[in-house]
């Protein structure tokens, strides 16, 4: 049986609206959305994991992942040039969803 993958969610308060930040144990982001579209982004998870494919618990600066976030609407336009993502999906919705061609 395959392990639980473990996430966890920070709101991060931006000039523009407050961000949800889903985030690895490795410290990876593997979702991010408006809180406007939570239920969305719940519901888009549990299609890619599965409904008992993760745990997705409530986290402060995740990693620092909040922090780079931060740093970046703060005007430091290369805080998150280095956070690594991982998502889910087929090659194609994966190589799609980075802007990739």
């Amino acid at each position: 049986m395959a392990s639980i993958l473990q996430l966890s969610i920070d709101q991060v308060t931006t000039p523009i609206g407050v961000l949800l930040l889903v985030g690895d144990e490795a410290g990876r982001l593997r979702a991010v959305d408006w809180t406007d579209y939570e239920e969305r982004m719940v519901r888009l998870l549990r299609l890619h994991y599965g409904m008992h494919g993760y745990e997705l618990a409530p986290a402060h600066n995740p990693n620092g992942l909040s922090n780079k976030v931060l740093r970046f609407f703060a005007g430091d336009l290369h805080a998150i040039d280095d956070i690594e993502t991982a998502t889910a999906g087929t090659p194609f919705q994966r190589r799609e969803s980075c802007g990739a061609r």
